[in-house]
């Protein structure tokens, strides 16, 4: 049985959006970096090495050309990873079920060793920060995790969903 023809295009196309997504939030995250640049390094993982490099040539975490370096860099990896995930037989609702339960979860990690809200923004400086840095994980956990599911879904469907 074929999939509707409205999500197999969006499927075709969802490891290019899921990286651009990334990259774009990742450079919001740069400019709502949190504390000293912490939730920025830590949700930009696929891309900071992009750093070292730009970095050697002069370029400090806060420069504009370091956060294009690492968004760019970063959503190819992304770019990657979900067209490997897609190749596994992850589906379009189990990326976003994953993207969306991860970035939760992340966002709550964050938040809940403060003892309120404010607290958690003095410290970090806006929900911007948090949401964009929770997205970004979640992001990387979706196209990660997306492959061993995938791998699930596709042999609890049985031989002849495998294309």
């Amino acid at each position: 049985m074929s999939e509707p023809l409205e999500e197999a295009a969006l499927w075709s196309r969802w490891p290019a959006l899921a990286g651009t997504v990334w990259a774009v939030t990742c450079l919001v995250s740069h400019a709502h970096p949190g504390d000293e640049y912490g939730l920025y390094v830590v949700s930009s993982v696929l891309g900071i090495w992009a750093a070292v490099p730009v970095g050697w040539a002069g370029g400090g975490i806060g420069e504009a050309g370091m956060s294009m370096a690492v968004a760019a860099c970063g959503g190819v990896v992304v770019w990657g990873l979900g067209s490997l995930a897609r190749r596994f037989g992850a589906t379009v609702g189990v990326a976003l079920a994953l993207w969306a339960t991860l970035t939760g979860l992340v966002l709550w990690g964050l938040l809940r060793d403060f003892s309120s809200i404010d607290d958690a923004l003095g410290k970090n400086g806006s929900w911007t920060a948090y949401l964009a840095a929770s997205s970004n994980v979640g992001w990387t956990g979706a196209v990660v995790f997306g492959m061993p599911v995938g791998v699930l879904a596709r042999s609890l469907r049985g031989p002849a969903a495998a294309r």
